[in-house]
């Protein structure tokens, strides 16, 4: 996953190679608490806290603010949830089909 910010009049690029487990697990408490398309200021804080959390802390949150479109905040938080909770592109996972191993 990757994102452009536009800090010190320069673009950078910020890239991390898979979602932690803090991530995901960030990721299930942002969709239960702000899930509607309603967002306020502090839902909008938590996207942006969300990205950070996603992208290891290599910036912060006023670097986050200033140096990406903040119409796209929460649409780029939306895509690395999707991403965190899918990693590979896959559909959901086919459960019929998975064998449950058995004690002998």
């Amino acid at each position: 996953m990757e994102i452009k910010l536009l800090l010190d009049g320069e673009e950078k690029t910020f890239t991390v190679p898979f979602a932690t487990g803090f991530t995901v697990r960030k990721t299930f408490e942002i969709a239960r608490e702000y899930g509607g398309s309603n967002i306020q200021e502090e839902g909008y804080d938590a996207h942006a806290d969300y990205i950070v959390l996603a992208f290891n802390n290599q910036f912060t949150r006023d670097e986050l603010y200033a140096g990406y479109p903040g119409g796209d905040i929460v649409r780029k938080a939306d895509e690395i949830m999707a991403w965190a909770l899918n990693p590979k592109g896959k559909e959901g996972t086919d459960t019929k089909n998975t064998k449950t191993p058995t004690k002998s």
